[in-house]
């Protein structure tokens, strides 16, 4: 990684899976979400790999999820530390952010799909699972392009700053001529 390369930090809600309903897993009273940090090359990375998931799962269609275990994936924090909303799809944070209270959690998993990723973990103890929602192709081509996004920025703020943007684009191109 460049060190002027550009980083986007991203909060991903996320959901819980027990290990065993049987178990002691303790049922985890706060919403946590995870923060993960992209550089341009970073999502390179990550576009590269949902294109080898469409050729795999185009030559053998049961295949649908790639998954690798990766230490540099997310950190854990309260979702309240990062919204006053309940968080229900990606929010764009301030690069300088650093969450207070993390949820301690051993080496991740990404999780590589045909149009996205996304990123799980399991407690210290082995007894649950958090999984973040999706980061999908279209917010990989930005961060990969360079693109500082504006932080609080959600998904559906993003959808319709792209779709003005692409507007004045194309009225600008047709007064052009």
């Amino acid at each position: 990684m460049k060190p002027d390369s550009p980083q986007t930090l991203i909060a991903l809600p996320t959901y819980y899976l027990g290990s065993d309903p049987s178990s002691q897993a303790p049922r985890i009273e706060e919403n946590y979400c995870a923060i993960i940090a992209l550089t341009p090359e970073r999502a390179d990375e990550l576009l590269e790999l949902i294109h080898l998931m469409k050729r795999i799962s185009a030559e053998w269609p049961s295949a649908w999820q790639l998954s690798v275990f990766e230490s540099t994936g997310p950190i854990y924090a309260r979702s309240r530390e990062v919204s006053t909303e309940p968080l229900t799809e990606y929010l764009i944070l301030q690069n300088c952010y650093q969450p207070q209270n993390l949820l301690p959690m051993d080496e991740g998993q990404l999780h590589v799909m045909p149009d996205a990723v996304s990123w799980g973990g399991t407690d210290l103890g082995g007894r649950f699972t958090l999984v973040t929602n999706e980061v999908d192709e279209k917010l990989l081509h930005i961060i990969s392009s360079g693109i500082i996004i504006a932080p609080g920025l959600n998904k559906a703020a993003l959808a319709s700053e792209i779709s003005q943007a692409w507007v004045v684009t194309l009225g600008a191109s047709k007064t052009a001529h």
